[in-house]
Formats: structure tokens, C-alpha cells, sequence
């Protein structure tokens, strides 16, 4: 198994050298992300956290986390080999089905992991926060509003003030822009680390325009 870097994600590359190697490949995954296998053969991974807010009420709040690529595997003469993800005890299991007659080896099959979390804030606290915003607020004071705002950011995340930070650096205006419509707008960051504990690299802290 090799680890490929790429843009966006961590791509983890299996390398299936002859026909007698096992068909299934497992990759575990942490015990509090629930995974959904998508129609496109991807699968998306969630988390569910529980969060106090400021009136002192419990919220729940699923948040999108990451994304796993739709599984793909080629062998050496760069044909496809047919290949298909399975969920089996929390582990995401890719299985290939490679011992088949003109299959070339080796075979690469290579899902590649996204990791992060988007967050939705309604147009009352897309309000509040590009009030602060305007104001002139410090990152680290508009970082300690955004989580009092959305208490299950905190639980999501320890780069809240990195987050914040980027929102200062892109200006009240693009997130108004965003949120035109009313419709709120989803905070978030991206980061890639395969296989978790690895430690995070953040690639994206930003937001996302919910969808007309």
C-alpha cells in the first residue's frame, strides 16, 4: 500500500501484485463517523455532535466531514478492473475483483480521502458574524462569537481562530454576496490525514454559498 498526496485529498494507493492476492481491502475509520455509500459509488462520512447553546438548550447537529472518491482500479495495461466499495464493521471495504482472465498485474485500485467539515449557519448568525466582521473585530474575538454562534464548531474543530482568521481575510461583502438569498451559509475547513490520528493539514477555511 502506498500514500499519494494530492490536492484536496490523500490518495492511498493498493498495490495488488499477482491473482492469489486477496480481493477485499479495508480501511478502518473512526468510531463516531457514520458512513453512506452514494449512487455514484462514492461514500460520504458524517459526524453527529450534541452542543449547548447560549439560551443554555441541547442542540444536535450532523456535520458533513469528509468524502471518499468512488473506487477505481486499473491494472497494467491501464484497463479497469471492476471494483466496488462495501461498509462492513465500520471499515470501508474496497473490494476488486481482479483475478480474471487479460488482467494485467500489477493492479493499482486508489480511493482518495477528503477530510473536513462544513457547518450551516442560518441568515440571523451570517448576520451577527459579518456585523462583527465590520467592526473591526480580531480574529480571536470573532473566532469566541462564531463558536458561541454555532456551539458545535468547537466540537468539530480546534482551528476556529484559522477559520475566523480566513473570513477577516475574505471581507464581509463575499459573505453577504454569498448569503444574498437569505438562505444562510455553510462555514468550513478542509483538511487532508487518511487515516486518522495523523495530524491535519488544513488546505481550505472558508465557506460554501448554499445551493439556489
Amino acid at each position: 500500500m502506498g500514500l499519494r498526496w494530492r490536492s484536496g485529498g490523500l490518495r492511498i494507493s493498493t498495490i495488488i501484485e499477482h491473482s492469489t492476492a486477496p480481493g477485499s481491502y479495508a480501511y478502518e475509520l473512526p468510531s463516531d463517523v457514520d458512513v453512506v455509500l452514494n449512487d455514484d459509488g462514492s461514500a460520504s462520512l458524517s459526524r453527529t455532535v450534541t452542543a449547548t447553546d447560549e439560551e443554555g438548550s441541547e442542540l444536535s447537529v450532523t456535520a458533513n466531514i469528509g468524502q471518499i472518491g468512488a473506487a477505481w482500479a486499473v491494472d497494467a495495461n491501464g484497463e479497469p478492473v471492476a471494483t466496488h466499495y462495501e461498509v462492513v464493521d465500520n471499515q470501508l471495504v474496497q473490494f476488486v475483483d481482479h483475478n480474471q482472465p487479460g488482467v494485467a498485474y500489477p493492479v493499482v485500485a486508489d480511493p482518495t480521502f477528503w477530510w473536513g467539515w462544513n457547518i450551516y449557519a442560518s441568515n440571523a448568525v451570517v448576520g451577527q458574524i459579518t456585523k462583527l466582521m465590520l467592526s473591526g473585530v480580531a480574529a480571536g474575538v470573532l473566532a469566541s462569537r462564531i463558536t458561541a454562534l454555532i456551539p458545535a464548531i468547537g466540537t468539530l474543530t480546534t482551528n476556529i481562530i484559522a477559520l475566523a482568521a480566513a473570513l477577516l481575510g475574505m471581507g464581509a461583502a463575499l459573505i453577504n454576496q454569498c448569503n444574498w438569498n437569505g438562505r444562510g451559509v455553510y462555514f468550513g475547513q478542509t483538511w487532508v490525514t487518511g487515516v486518522l490520528p495523523f495530524v491535519p493539514t488544513v488546505l481550505r477555511n472558508g465557506y460554501f454559498c448554499v445551493p439556489n
